[in-house]
Parts: structure tokens; sequence; C-alpha cells
């Protein structure tokens, strides 16, 4: 019996390695993203905070070069009519939101400012009036997921940062594609702060070798049963 090499087999082979070193190329390249932001992020942690002054330049800069963090120091005046809470974000076993005012630059820029998490049953505190100095992390916020609702601003009921959409709606000008994470002290005083150093996990690489191995023992299986059969055939 002549061996040869099965036609939905070799077809279902081929598909796979392909799809497999996709998903490996895919891997690599989120890899070089994570390790990029991560680069960022120590940079960030790096600056003095009080020197570090960011404005509407600096933030359109950031958002030309593809920046994904920033740190230091914003000038102001929050636009208190227009704070809103976002969530829900449990904190230690409690619900609560994180807490949202627009900070109006002097330069005639704005920005999210997330001020901290407060509490389900917490009254909606309003941040200082007048000119304040805020200084945080500035980055853009995390990408919602398929279980995150839509935003409702009808009842001012919001999930998600959609820029455009807060923007409209809040009528804020010039709105800033970043939001400011304040740092300081858990002083018990609600909102609690949650701008922190983002602590990320980078298994991209291994990821990477498990598709690019699963690939190969494709090959090697598809080898062992097909062709290495046909060549001994040829030799005898």
């Amino acid at each position: 019996m002549r061996h040869k090499l099965p036609f939905w087999g070799t077809i279902l082979t081929i598909t796979g390695v392909i799809i497999l070193c996709c998903l490996g190329n895919w891997q690599v390249k989120r890899l070089h993203w994570k390790e990029a932001l991560l680069s960022e992020i120590d940079q960030a942690y790096q600056v003095d905070l009080n020197k570090n002054l960011i404005g509407s330049a600096e933030l359109l800069e950031g958002y030309r070069e593809n920046r994904l963090v920033m740190r230091g120091t914003l000038v102001g005046s929050y636009m208190l009519n227009k704070t809103f809470k976002l969530g829900p974000r449990p904190r230690d076993g409690k619900q609560g939101y994180h807490l949202y005012t627009p900070l109006k630059l002097l330069d005639g820029g704005s920005i999210l400012v997330n001020r901290g998490w407060i509490a389900s049953d917490t009254v909606m505190p309003l941040p200082t009036k007048g000119t304040v100095r805020v200084q945080g992390l500035v980055r853009k916020p995390d990408e919602p997921n398929k279980f995150t609702p839509m935003n409702n601003p009808g009842d001012d009921e919001w999930f998600d940062v959609d820029f455009a959409q807060i923007a409209a709606v809040k009528k804020i000008p010039k709105l800033a594609p970043y939001v400011l994470y304040l740092e300081g002290p858990d002083t018990g005083v609600q909102p609690v702060p949650v701008g922190e150093k983002p602590s990320l996990y980078n298994n991209h690489k291994y990821y990477a070798v498990f598709w690019f191995m699963l690939a190969g023992l494709m090959m090697i299986i598809y080898t062992l049963k097909f062709i290495v059969p046909m060549i001994k055939e040829r030799k005898t």
C-alpha cells in the first residue's frame, strides 16, 4: 500500500500551524507593548512630582507620541457641577464608586481627575473651590470588558470612561484623552485616593512560547505520521 499525504489532514495541519503561529506573533507584539509600558511607568516614578508641571501642551504631545503614562503636577480649577461617579468599584469588601471631577487647566484645556473611592452610602463630596494643584499619575484608563454595562447619561450612571460621550454630555471643553489619578495617603477620609503605581503582569513571553511549541508539535506529529512513512516507502 502506497502512502500518500491526506488532503484534509494536510489542510487542517497547515491551518492549525498558521493559527498557532499567528497567536504566537500576537503575544510577541503584546510582549513588546507591555515592556514599553513598564518602562514608561518606571520612568514616570523617577520624576519629581513638584517639578514636572503638566499642561494642555504636554497632554497633547503625550497623545501624539502615544505615551501611555505621565506623572506630575497639574494646576487649574475643578468644574464642581460636572462631578460624577463611575462604578461600581468594590474596595475591601464594600461597594462603592470612583469619583471623577473635570479640572479646567490654566491654559484652557481640561482633564478628568479620579479623586478616589467613595462608599455607595456616602454623599458625593465636592472638591476645593478656586485654583488648586493636583498631583498624580496621568494615564489612559483601563479598557472596558464585555461585561461592562453601557453608560446611561440620562440618569448620570457611568460605567466606562468614554471621553467623547462624557465631554458631550457634561459639556467639558477640550477634554484630554487621559485621566489624572490623584495620589496621596489613605487618611480614612473619603474619597480615598486610588492613584498608585500600577502592578502589571508580563507573561506574554511564556504564552508566545506555548503557542509556537504547539505549532511545532503539530508539524512533528504530521511529519512522523505521514511524511516519514512516505520516505521509508520510497527507499524500499
